[in-house]
């Protein structure tokens, strides 16, 4: 078992933000009400190396809480594996505000670093987080890979503009990974916490909002936004092929993409689907796969088309194949409606085997 040391605990403390909302939901909590608690993230959240369900950070975390305050809670997991806060901000009003959570663990540190606009899309995130409706509590955990590596101080003055507290497990161990503590106590592969280590997390998480509560309620007051463009990423939407108003299409199937979601699935260069969208911006995702997938064009009213590599390159050696969704982002356009244009390439990566291609959504604001 990881212990919550003092040491590591004041260690992953990076900010304790504003303890405001956290005095809310523990009043709440003492008083055993039935409260929601969620987390939204990549797959750390998803519960990846944990041997059931019940062992994933989040599901620790309420179970830890329910026990203590004689309480009822429902866990909402809205973890998905591969996934940046990009995808996250377009998402997290279907997957876990409409839940009305009362306090929400955010987790992308580690999956950041595939995120071509972390910044704005994360204050995205937090603003919506904060904003919703049943006005939940936000904390911030940044887990790590083992190259120690990951996006907690890019995010770090987005938090603590909006007085949300951050927990790094990246510090927690700092000074004991690879001397004292091997990587392979925390994770038995490249990122994922093994069951002590979700354990850790979720008593982590408990220690904090226990804590930090203060004795008189007060009103959080929302800021102004850090960065005005984050405003895109907090009214989006995601359109996938059951959404979608499509023009025309030539060689495409619509199926199942990945997390519920329905995308556009061919093999046959020359393909070609129109879908028309509404919007000032626009981001596709896509699946890459190391094996046979290929090459897409995608065209916005008939500019230059952006060529969307499907096959998976890793940046390092793993034995991981891909088969999760890439987000890029297409631009900025006039505000109305835009015709968008995917063929599939006859050309493919030397390495792939074939032309699979597996559109998912677009990513409408």
């Amino acid at each position: 078992m990881l212990a919550l040391t003092d040491i590591r605990y004041t260690n992953a403390l990076v900010s304790a933000g504003d303890d405001t909302r956290l005095t809310a939901f523990l009043s709440r909590l003492t008083a055993g009400e039935k409260l929601v608690v969620g987390a939204i993230g990549g797959s750390i959240t998803e519960g990846a190396s944990a041997t059931k369900p019940e062992n994933r950070y989040i599901n620790r975390l309420t179970a830890l809480l329910a026990a203590e305050y004689k309480t009822d809670i429902i866990t909402v997991n809205a973890g998905i594996g591969a996934s940046n806060s990009l995808f996250g901000a377009f998402r997290a009003g279907r997957d876990i505000l409409s839940k009305k959570p009362d306090l929400i663990v955010v987790d992308y540190a580690v999956n950041d670093a595939t995120n071509p606009e972390t910044v704005l899309a994360y204050e995205g995130l937090i603003r919506q987080c904060l904003a919703s409706e049943s006005s939940p509590a936000v904390i911030a955990v940044a887990m790590v890979n083992d190259q120690y590596a990951n996006c907690e101080d890019t995010h770090l003055p987005v938090l603590k503009h909006y007085g949300v507290p951050l927990l790094s497990v990246k510090k927690a161990f700092a000074q004991e990974f690879g001397s004292t503590l091997s990587w392979k106590e925390y994770s038995p592969d490249t990122v994922h916490p093994n069951d002590d280590g979700h354990d850790f997390i979720a008593r982590m998480v408990v220690r904090f909002i226990k804590e930090h509560a203060v004795k008189e309620q007060s009103i959080h007051v929302l800021p102004p936004r850090l960065h005005e463009d984050a405003a895109i990423y907090e009214h989006g939407h995601i359109i996938d092929a059951g959404m979608m108003t499509v023009i025309d299409n030539h060689g495409w199937d619509t199926g199942p993409h990945k997390a519920g979601y329905t995308g556009f699935q061919s093999q046959t260069p020359g393909s070609r689907f129109s879908v028309k969208l509404s919007g000032s911006y626009i981001a596709v995702g896509y699946k890459e796969f190391r094996g046979d997938f290929g090459i897409a064009e995608v065209a916005v009213d008939g500019g230059v088309p952006v060529e969307l590599n499907g096959h998976f390159r890793p940046a390092r050696q793993t034995v991981w194949a891909g088969g999760h969704t890439v987000i890029h982002v297409l631009g900025r356009f006039p505000r109305g409606e835009h015709m968008v244009t995917v063929t599939l390439a006859d050309r493919k990566h030397p390495e792939s085997t074939g032309h699979k291609f597996d559109v998912g959504y677009f990513l409408v604001s």
